[in-house]
């Protein structure tokens, strides 16, 4: 697993770029964003609001 993780390092810096250009492009169209953290589904609003839509994400439901 160890291997994995440094193999893919560089993918860490493009996906934090990815969610910042997306903040932005909401803030710009007045439009929110939905992402997953910490095993909770989060809708952030353009204004800041957050609201978490599902509190504890499932893996064993499909």
């Amino acid at each position: 697993m160890d291997k994995r993780k440094r193999r893919f390092a560089w993918a860490d810096d493009l996906i934090a770029k990815t969610g910042e250009v997306a903040r932005e492009e909401a803030k710009r169209n007045n439009t929110s964003i939905v992402y997953a953290e910490n095993g909770k589904v989060v809708r952030e609003y353009a204004d800041g609001r957050i609201e978490y839509i599902v509190e504890k994400i499932d893996s064993n439901e499909s």
